[in-house]
């Protein structure tokens, strides 16, 4: 996986109404001053009203951070103003899930004594571990 190189994420409010991709477009001209020759791909996360500018340049995209001090206005067509904040994108908290491992299970040698052994493996063609050694 490699990490976004000269990327600006532009986060929309979550409470405002959905924005369609001219008006996002439209937006990025007129109120963000950002020229088509200065982008190179621009992602629009609908579900989480991210939108994702990659710049050709790194100096295109600070140029941009400074100018608008990571805050932004959408005005919506009824009126309302949705916030915008503008961040680098792979800044900031990561969320990142973690599955547990399978228990391990203790069973006890058939001897004499009893001692717990750890024969828990996990097989990878299916999603249940299989006990060895028994």
């Amino acid at each position: 996986m490699c990490e976004r190189q000269n990327t600006v994420v532009f986060s929309f409010d979550t409470r405002s109404p959905r924005v369609n991709a001219y008006q996002i477009h439209e937006w990025l001209h007129d109120t963000a001053l950002i020229r088509e020759e200065d982008v190179r791909v621009i992602q629009i996360d609908g579900p989480l009203r991210n939108v994702y500018v990659k710049f050709v340049s790194p100096d295109k995209m600070t140029n941009t951070l400074q100018q608008f001090q990571g805050d932004l206005q959408f005005y919506l067509e009824n009126g309302d103003i949705s916030s915008v904040k503008v961040e680098i994108t792979g800044v900031g908290i990561r969320l990142v899930r973690v599955s547990t491992p399978p228990p391990q299970k203790k069973i006890y040698r058939r001897t004499d004594q009893k001692r717990p052994v750890n024969v828990w493996r996990h097989q990878t063609n299916t999603r249940r571990g299989i006990v060895a050694g028994l």
